[in-house]
């Protein structure tokens, strides 16, 4: 990855790239510690969340520096809650362009801040 640029979906790839090697740490290690442990089902039902749980708080921290409200809405229900730019314009009461150019904005936003690659490069 590039370490000056880095798009919100790289960002988050990298992210899950990240999470997914400390689950797989954490379940040997637990592997290796618990080894009269019969049931490995509860071992990677804690690895999924902690995996959940990193996603979500890189999300938020990356959410916290789009520096627009507007902007930062518009993000969240576009790639949180996986909704259309027509379903976002609808709710809003915006028009679909209005939409777009409100998360460019936003993307651009965080392409620039160089600080959200030191949070994914554990």
């Amino acid at each position: 990855m590039n370490p000056v640029l880095c798009t919100y979906e790289e960002c988050l790839v990298e992210l899950k790239r990240s999470a997914w090697r400390l689950q797989s740490k954490t379940r040997a290690h637990i592997k290796r510690e618990c080894e009269w442990a019969e049931d490995y089902n509860e071992v990677d039902s804690a690895c999924s969340q902690l995996q959940q749980l990193c996603e979500e708080e890189f999300i938020q921290y990356a959410l916290s520096h789009i520096s627009s409200s507007k902007a930062r809405l518009i993000i969240q229900k576009l790639y949180v809650e996986d909704l259309s730019e027509k379903q976002v314009a609808e709710q809003l009461n915006l028009t679909q362009q209005a939409v777009n150019r409100w998360k460019n904005i936003a993307l651009q936003e965080l392409r620039s801040k160089k600080n959200l690659l030191k949070y994914v490069q554990l």
